[in-house]
């Protein structure tokens, strides 16, 4: 998510893409089926999740405290659900894959120079298909349609080296998770996003430290997902930035809680104009099928910017 209270006060535009893929770290070798799974405590049920995003944009500052974006993302995943068949064999019991396609538009405005508020608009076209003990071996197609919006704004203070941001969105979007009782894929609404950051900066802009604070709320699923990640990034001689950081996280559902854990390394390069991103983060999270069961999952991340091209 980018929060669009950042494109009040900007003075260059920038135009970005960046790709994502996300993967199951470790696991249970399931033979049978040629993946990885993540198991229950009982060992009886096993899923296999991934994800991959990309997303292209351009922002583009109005005046000195307006400015307009739009992003156009497409994204898929597919989840899979596996059951022992009492031989430990597993059997695939459900099976879905979804691709995503929408786009966003975002306004930010700068009410002082230590304050700036933003919003944005979406939607998107989402293509499923699935199978289950009732569909099988004929998989069963299906289309949705999801809006969504989200607000944020940013705090400086009056020298500009410590700002907090915040961001929350939610969405339309279906989501889907397997209901182990009647065997079948249930459809739950997608979570309340809200995200929070304080950033210091140190040595004209040459360091950094940040806090982060994510949440992922699910409303009809009981459940909370929540992170704190710090990280530091140092910048060497103003082309090359080295990061790292760490993340701890909490699943709280039904009056249980189960805890996680995190870290993330990455680099920038900076020539001329053009900015260039990479993360690894390795991180354990809810699975989105299976209520009871925590992902280890594995997310590369990558980001080619370009600024300064019509306003610099």
């Amino acid at each position: 998510y980018y929060n669009p209270a950042y494109l009040g006060g900007m003075d260059k535009d920038r135009v970005y893409y960046s790709q994502s893929e996300g993967w199951h770290t470790d696991g249970y070798e399931d033979e049978n089926n040629n993946q990885l799974i993540e198991r229950t405590s009982d060992l009886f049920w096993g899923v296999n999740e991934k994800r991959e995003g990309k997303a292209q944009g351009y922002l583009y500052p109005i005046g000195s405290r307006f400015g307009l974006g739009v992003e156009m993302t497409t994204a898929s995943w597919g989840d899979s659900v596996v059951k022992d068949t009492g031989l430990s064999v597993y059997e695939q019991k459900g099976n879905q894959f979804t691709n995503y396609s929408g786009g966003s538009l975002q306004a930010g405005f700068a009410l002082t120079s230590a304050a700036s508020l933003g919003v944005g608009v979406s939607a998107a076209r989402l293509e499923r298909e699935y199978f289950t003990q009732f569909t099988n071996p004929n998989y069963i197609q299906e289309s949705a349609t999801a809006f969504g919006g989200f607000v944020g704004a940013v705090l400086r203070n009056r020298s500009g080296n410590l700002v907090w941001d915040i961001l929350a969105s939610w969405s339309t979007e279906p989501q889907y998770w397997f209901d182990q009782d009647t065997m079948d894929f249930s459809r739950f609404a997608a979570p309340v996003y809200v995200e929070q950051t304080l950033t210091a900066s140190f040595f004209d802009g040459k360091a950094f430290v940040a806090l982060k604070q994510v949440n992922d709320i699910f409303p009809d699923r009981a459940t909370w997902y929540g992170r704190l990640m710090p990280v530091a990034e140092v910048w060497l001689f103003n082309m090359v930035a080295l990061r790292a950081g760490a993340e701890g996280s909490i699943v709280m559902r039904d009056g249980s809680s189960e805890l996680g854990w995190g870290a993330t390394g990455g680099l920038s390069l900076k020539i001329w104009k053009i900015s260039v991103d990479a993360n690894y983060t390795l991180r354990q999270r809810p699975s989105r099928s299976l209520q009871e069961v925590v992902v280890p999952e594995s997310i590369f991340f990558f980001s080619v910017s370009a600024e300064g091209l019509l306003r610099n």
